[in-house]
């Protein structure tokens, strides 16, 4: 009815009357959700839910209130009130998807399986570009075959798809279904072949957990030749069959990629693959790195005699700052190729990195202000010489600019450890003094200071529990340092470093190559302290297949 012929049966002021009764009711209605909203954020979940459903008596197609509703009645475990108050706005407003995905997920809350199963497939059926939201409802209650239906059905008849595959392929994850969601990647992959890229870690992933003759299978039905090839090299370097890696990828690769494809095997630790294509394009360099990794530093210093350019010395000066420990020989030979090379990122953390293990704070200060540029591990190593000069103001900067610039940063755990510490008094200098000795090769009085420290309570004993324990791996082995993170848990039993405590752990199995208590130690990370700071780390490290620091470094 239009506002004339209205206005003509109620006249022109009821007609104002009216509409401003109406704007009066959506301006209570936005307060109210306002209101709702604060208390929500304040904990106050029973008035939050209280307040949205005030907003849904005036107003029952108020989205926004209803998302509020659903969230508090899930908090609160109401689902008696999310299945009749979504019961009750469907039939009001049967146009709206949403209120249906709301009694779905009530019902499934009141145990009515059966009825929420039901009322999925109708929707899925009348709505398909409901069937993400659909899957999303279901996931939350573990009913992962039923959300994976939902979506195969509504792919059918959507054009886009793409949305509906990437999620098939996390829900085959949630249900160990590898070869399914490996079939998904191929469909992806042969759409785009750039994905596949994207698409590697978890081909690495699914290969130790299944094996490999289900996967090459699906991989071969890739449509690319370069696509097949690389994926399933993937699959032999997941197995550890480097030798079958090499020769797929050799199939289809010039040099340029088989470079490429070298320095992805070293990142996965398939050594040998890397070195043997080092070795066929006379590598020097990049051989001799490798050969360090595989701890034959005769060979590799023997390559660098040979060969005096930027790239040859600095893989020098790794050696003998990481294998032989030689920092004199170390910040030599990174000066020359700061000198050929100045910023050169990588010499100058190096460079610093060196002179700190000869006491040169000054000599570290000035260098880590050469770098081309500031990243997470320079930012780290400038606030750890500040807090050996006891300069903690500067310290809790530098940590803060680390969190604030690099917050998805692995260091960013070790920095809010020493912006922490450097807030900590008296027993922070001790501590600081123990760490600067432990750099510094003062080994046994470090060991000393940190017994002492150790047997406090409080922060700083804890973390002189963690530097004892780097401190005995490095003098005594892992097997000593273990047993002194083993202990952690009984000195402080109420601590908040248990994340730590199993991130070290895991550590200490990579050094000791018990490849199973490593994963085993990260994934009760993952599944004991989902919120720790280490948990993505950990979550990264297992997906990826990526080994950890060696331990005594900064993380």
């Amino acid at each position: 009815m239009s506002s004339m012929r209205l206005a003509g049966r109620i006249g022109l002021a009821g007609l104002i009357r009216l509409m401003g009764l109406a704007g009066l009711m959506t301006l209570a209605s936005a307060q109210s959700i306002g209101t709702a909203r604060i208390l929500e954020q304040a904990g106050q979940t029973e008035r939050a839910l209280s307040e949205y459903r005030l907003v849904l008596n005036r107003t029952p197609r108020d989205l926004a209130a209803y998302q509020g509703f659903v969230r508090t009645c899930r908090q609160l475990a109401r689902y008696d009130s999310l299945e009749a108050v979504s019961s009750r706005l469907s039939l009001t407003a049967p146009e709206e998807p949403q209120y249906v995905l709301g009694r779905i997920d009530g019902l499934l809350g009141l145990k009515r399986r059966k009825e929420a199963l039901e009322l999925g497939r109708a929707l899925v059926a009348r709505w398909p570009q409901q069937a993400t939201a659909a899957a999303d409802v279901l996931e939350r209650w573990q009913e992962l075959a039923e959300a994976t239906n939902y979506l195969l059905a509504a792919r059918k008849s959507q054009t886009h798809t793409r949305t509906y595959t990437e999620r098939l392929i996390a829900l085959y994850e949630l249900q160990n279904r590898y070869t399914d969601a490996t079939r998904e990647i191929v469909s992806l992959v042969d759409s785009e072949t750039d994905l596949l890229q994207t698409y590697l870690p978890r081909i690495r992933e699914y290969s130790r957990k299944t094996g490999s003759s289900a996967l090459l299978a699906e991989l071969g039905r890739l449509r690319d030749s370069w696509a097949r090839a690389r994926a399933q090299a993937e699959v032999y370097l997941a197995l550890g069959r480097e030798p079958e890696a090499l020769r797929t990828a050799r199939q289809v690769m010039d040099q340029d990629g088989l470079y490429g494809f070298a320095h992805e095997c070293e990142e996965a630790g398939a050594l040998n693959a890397a070195l043997a294509v080092y070795q066929e394009q006379n590598l020097k360099a990049d051989q001799a790195r490798v050969l360090r990794k595989l701890g034959r530093n005769r060979e590799a210093l023997a390559l660098l005699g040979q060969d005096r350019n930027p790239e040859a010395m600095f893989e020098l000066a790794e050696i003998n700052r990481i294998e032989t420990k030689d920092l004199k020989a170390a910040a030599s030979s990174y000066e020359r190729v700061l000198a050929a090379r100045p910023g050169h990122e990588p010499a100058v953390f190096g460079l610093a990195s060196s002179q700190l293990g000869l006491g040169q704070l000054e000599a570290a200060r000035r260098t880590l202000g050469q770098a081309s540029r500031q990243t997470d591990r320079i930012l780290m190593l400038l606030a750890e010489v500040l807090l050996y000069r006891l300069q903690f103001d500067s310290v809790r900067y530098f940590c803060q600019e680390l969190l604030r610039r690099f917050p998805e940063s692995p260091l960013v755990n070790d920095g809010l450890e020493l912006a922490l510490l450097s807030s900590a008094g008296e027993r922070a200098t001790e501590l600081a003094r123990a760490m600067y000795e432990s750099r510094t090769g003062d080994t046994q009085k470090a060991l000393e200071r940190c017994e002492t420290l150790g047997k406090g309570t409080d922060d700083v004993a804890e973390q002189a529990w963690f530097l004892r324990a780097r401190l005995l791996h490095d003098t005594a082995g892992p097997k000593r340092a273990l047993a002194i993170l083993d202990s952690f848990a009984l000195a402080f039993p109420q601590s908040q470093r248990r994340p730590r405590q199993l991130f070290e752990q895991a550590n200490m199995f990579q050094a000791l190559g018990d490849e199973n208590r490593y994963r085993q130690a990260l994934e009760e990370l993952v599944v004991s302290f989902p919120g720790s700071p280490y948990a993505p780390l950990a979550r990264s490290m297992l997906a990826l297949g990526v080994k950890p620091p060696e331990p005594g470094t900064v993380h």
